[in-house]
């Protein structure tokens, strides 16, 4: 038996998963650039 799936929850899955979309691209942001701060101090440290 199929049941009716609610107009709201389809909603939510779809705000949902925009949300989860922003994060990963806040959390790929901050990782690139704590390593290129990484390399940056690296590079200092070394030279």
């Amino acid at each position: 038996m199929m049941r009716r799936v609610p107009q709201y929850s389809r909603a939510e899955q779809n705000s949902a998963a925009e949300t989860a979309n922003v994060v990963g691209q806040v959390v790929l942001v901050a990782l690139c650039s704590s390593i290129s701060v990484g390399i940056a101090v690296l590079a200092r440290k070394i030279g």
